[in-house]
């Protein structure tokens, strides 16, 4: 298990000057964007513009701050609030997106052929156990209190707004988690192939 706090991505600005991407973590490490397994970051959108193309490759999009963000995915218009639900596409559609401000959006990205994608949202609150259901994953803690996991081997973190936690297979499966209040997470996981797991690439709960 791997903290990944907020304050330690780097901000790298579009070619296009439309906004700017954190990586939060990609899979394999220092993997590109032409050969990575999963990646998940943070963008900050100012501008309308059109997403780029990735054939193969499933997505999912969130909007964490300020204002509303329309989607258009192949003709389909949607719209991204502070609070609502994760939106799932292909990676081949083609996507224009029309922020009406500066706008956070967290995106998930996994490779068909490689991982199958599985991106929800829960609220947890006071104490509990969270159950990891794939090889790999992420969990970001999106907003409300800080959140504390820790794991039956003493491994452990608190995390804030925006902080995240990284698995992998080697690590524990039930997550043993202590917040005061209510606590909203982006949990993404990505099955490997041949690994068993319930639900499919997409969907959502909280």
């Amino acid at each position: 298990m791997k903290h990944l706090p907020r304050d330690e991505r780097v901000a790298r600005p579009w070619k296009n000057g439309g906004g700017t991407t954190r990586e939060v973590a990609v899979s394999p490490d220092g993997a590109g964007l032409d050969d990575f397994a999963w990646r998940v970051s943070l963008a900050e959108l100012r501008e309308p513009g059109a997403f780029s193309s990735y054939p193969g490759v499933s997505r999912s999009l969130l909007l964490l701050e300020g204002e509303p963000v329309r989607l258009d995915i192949d003709g389909e218009p949607t719209v991204l609030v502070r609070g609502g639900e994760v939106v799932h596409f292909d990676g081949a559609a083609r996507v224009f997106a029309t922020p009406a401000g500066v706008a956070l959006d967290a995106g998930v990205m996994s490779r068909d052929a490689r991982c199958r994608q599985h991106t929800r949202l829960v609220t947890l609150r006071g104490d509990g156990v969270l159950r990891r259901t794939a090889a790999e994953g992420l969990l970001l803690l999106l907003e409300g209190d800080p959140l504390r996991v820790r794991t039956s081997a003493g491994e452990g973190a608190t995390l804030g707004p925006h902080d995240a936690l990284r698995f992998g297979p080697g690590d524990a499966v039930e997550l043993q988690f202590s917040s005061a209040g209510a606590t909203r997470v982006l949990l993404a996981e990505f099955a490997l192939p041949g690994e068993a797991r319930p639900g499919d690439g997409g969907g959502a709960s909280g």
